[in-house]
């Protein structure tokens, strides 16, 4: 779930930051930032003004002020699993240069990220990291608490293109389903149905709630889903699938197929093991993936498989790009237009030679 929008603004220009910490960037003797100390405040004071957030901060170091501020910049849409990943770099990040946050230098910046590229780690991986030094430091230059950026020079390396790799082929996912339908449990089999039925997103996935199930005109169903930056989208559900989603709704609460129940409307689609009202984890659902994955394919896959697979075959189905791109929740159609390159679509010209003079000697 998102966080909910403050009532106060959170923009930096609506505060003196300096009055509230004007020590922020004067700390002089280096102390490893905690994640656990800084999320306690964060989870506190994530729904209130950012003038109460700032006041509860002042135990905290300044290195851990300012990754308070900057979590608190990014609940706005955020998820809490992006604000936890996000935490976690930027922990190892100062833990690598042991400086603090009014201390870091341009060459510190540039050595952490030569180390990074040396560790064997994938230029995606890679990438992801520096963005998010990059746009911390960015932020808190912004308020005004640092003069000088001293990440604006870092230039990641070039992403990889991995989307060819990550598309399971038609036969592949129909023996994982097949598999999964025999052996695995019903609400496992279910989600990595819904991971390609709908190429939704993970994090996506698990806050659905039946609530969010809609019935248009014409007897089609959708969902709506929260992506990105709070944005709100109708993604379409098969026919099929919601047939078996009825059948599991009426085995975990008893309410017949397609039956308005409100009182269910907050309940998640995917739950909780232990608890039909709690959502089932993102960690919890990579590893079920990961898991029949490795069982019926023999391979270590993730949910984003299923969303490279999805826009993948709708394509070579005839869907539009501007269908996918609806249904993936892109924000740039060129971010979708990319799977057009993918060797699973494109036509190479050896390939246009061999149509036009088949059965020909040439």
């Amino acid at each position: 779930m998102a966080y909910e929008i403050p009532t106060e603004d959170i923009h930096p220009a609506s505060f003196d930051l300096q009055g509230h910490f004007p020590q922020l960037t004067a700390e002089k003797v280096f102390k490893q930032p905690e994640a656990k100390r800084i999320l306690a405040v964060f989870t506190q004071t994530v729904h209130q003004p950012l003038s109460v957030a700032l006041q509860q901060a002042q135990h905290l170091s300044s290195t851990e002020q300012a990754l308070l501020l900057h979590l608190l910049s990014l609940r706005k849409g955020s998820y809490k699993g992006t604000v936890r990943v996000y935490l976690g770099i930027l922990t190892r990040f100062f833990a690598a240069i042991q400086s603090p946050v009014g201390k870091v230098t341009v060459w510190q910046c540039e050595d952490w990220l030569a180390t990074q590229c040396v560790q064997g780690l994938s230029r995606n991986t890679v990438n992801a990291r520096v963005a998010v030094v990059k746009a911390f430091f960015s932020y808190i230059h912004s308020t005004g608490l640092l003069s000088l950026n001293p990440a604006a020079l870092m230039r990641a390396p070039r992403p990889e293109a991995r989307r060819d790799e990550k598309v399971l082929f038609i036969n592949e996912i129909e023996q994982m389903l097949a598999l999964m339908k025999k052996k695995a449990p019903l609400r496992d089999y279910l989600a990595c149905q819904i991971l390609f039925l709908t190429g939704i997103r993970a994090a996506e996935l698990v806050t659905l709630c039946w609530g969010d199930l809609a019935e248009d005109a014409q007897g089609r169903w959708h969902s709506k889903v929260q992506g990105k930056g709070g944005k709100i989208r109708k993604v379409y559900m098969p026919a099929q699938l919601m047939r078996e989603l009825w059948a599991w709704r009426f085995i975990v609460h008893r309410v017949p197929a397609a039956q308005p129940c409100p009182t269910l409307a907050a309940f998640p689609l995917i739950p909780s093991q232990r608890n039909y009202a709690l959502p089932l984890s993102y960690t919890a659902l990579w590893r079920i993936v990961r898991k029949w994955g490795e069982q019926a394919l023999g391979k270590p896959i993730s949910p984003h498989w299923f969303r490279h697979s999805f826009a993948t075959h709708s394509r070579l189905a005839g869907a539009t790009i501007e269908q996918i791109q609806r249904q993936l929740g892109h924000s740039s159609l060129l971010t979708t237009a990319g799977y057009e390159h993918s060797a699973h679509i494109s036509e190479a010209a050896g390939e246009v030679l061999e149509k036009a003079h088949k059965g020909s000697a040439v």
